[in-house]
């Protein structure tokens, strides 16, 4: 199974998901009932699984009880990716208190990403592995992101980027 760290990191992500230390604990619960029916023996990345069970969870949930809008994944042309320095965009110092407090503002999508760059520390490569995502399109979301909240706050965007 995991080990405590490893469950309070999938309870920061939960948490992250939901904005919420109640609906992020249910999260959290009903994911690990998911991973306890689940065939272990089928399982390659057991932390990869789990986070996909749990993003999938929060996704079904919401759609359910439609608490709010989740906009559908990017669907990004080769051609319209824009080429960004990764070394550039990993080497930005986020101000923890100021990721927080715009992590509350971002689409789930946005705010995912953003949770697994600066709170854990993940890499673009290694974040596009976990969420099944082109690497090109998570660089291209940090851009557009990095814009909309330079657009919204000069200072405070400043400050994370």
């Amino acid at each position: 199974m995991f080990d405590e760290k490893q469950i309070q990191k999938f309870y920061r992500y939960c948490l992250t998901l939901t904005k919420n230390e109640e609906d992020a604990q249910d999260l959290l619960q009903t994911g690990l009932e998911k991973w306890l029916m689940a065939s272990m023996d089928e399982i390659k990345a057991p932390e990869s699984y789990f986070y996909r069970i749990l993003r999938n969870t929060f996704i079904d949930y919401v759609r359910k009880v439609s608490k709010r809008d989740i906009s559908p994944l990017d669907t990004v042309e080769e051609s319209k990716v824009i080429s960004l320095n990764e070394k550039e965009m990993e080497d930005f110092v986020a101000d923890k208190q100021a990721v927080e407090n715009l992590m509350t503002n971002l689409p789930d999508q946005d705010r995912e990403v953003l949770y697994f760059w600066a709170v854990e520390g993940y890499s673009f490569q290694e974040i596009s592995k976990l969420l099944d995502v082109p690497k090109g399109t998570l660089l291209a979301r940090m851009h557009r992101m990095k814009k909309k909240l330079q657009a919204r706050s000069p200072e405070l965007s400043s400050e994370v980027f």
